[in-house]
């Protein structure tokens, strides 16, 4: 995962690290299927890395559609500029919390968000 998602090679467990941040653009009626941010826990252990934490900013101002939806939460934050959400798709020792399974709703208008990951390394 060095280099290919900004996480850094050799650190010890629990220290943090970030993934390179990403600017998105859904176009009218775009959507993201439900999924979670953090990795399956096979997968964490093997790469040694997962993600323990996700921000999302809102870019634009979506009056219609474009929600970000937690269904098992029960939530949808509808994006409005310069707002936030701050969430952990993972416990501290790793395994993935499945209450963060998430969708990006269709927007009605365009949505624009930018995004970033932190992470660390797993303890094995």
């Amino acid at each position: 995962l060095v280099g290919v998602l900004g996480v850094g090679a050799g650190e010890a467990p629990g220290k943090l690290t970030s993934e390179y941040p990403q600017v998105v653009r859904y176009e009218r009626g775009q959507r993201f299927s439900e999924h979670e941010d953090a990795f399956a826990w096979p997968q964490a252990r093997q790469d040694n890395y997962q993600r323990h934490a996700t921000l999302l900013v809102y870019l634009n101002d979506v009056n219609c559609g474009g929600e970000t939806r937690f269904p098992h939460l029960d939530l949808a934050v509808q994006p409005r500029q310069g707002h936030a959400l701050l969430f952990f798709p993972a416990f501290a020792d790793g395994r993935p919390d499945e209450r963060t399974l998430h969708s990006a709703e269709p927007a009605v208008d365009e949505k624009w968000i930018a995004q970033v990951w932190i992470g660390s390394p797993t303890a094995i």
